[in-house]
């Protein structure tokens, strides 16, 4: 399955890979919690995954981290 998702996604994914933490993820990227929230969401729904550890080793995988 291609990957697809929104520039500002693919960079949350990026600086949780890096090893940020939620709240320096939205403090860098000017977002709320909630907004990081929804993200993680909607990757987790549409790729099948469950919990953080599960999507940053798929983001690795996928050359997105």
């Amino acid at each position: 399955m291609p990957i697809k998702l929104v520039d500002r996604m693919r960079e949350y994914l990026r600086l949780l890979c890096k090893g940020y933490t939620a709240k320096e993820i939205g403090h860098l990227m000017g977002v709320s919690p909630s907004t990081l929230r929804e993200w993680r969401a909607r990757i987790f729904k549409r790729y099948c995954i469950r919990g953080q550890v599960p999507l940053v080793l798929w983001a690795r995988e996928n050359g997105l981290g």
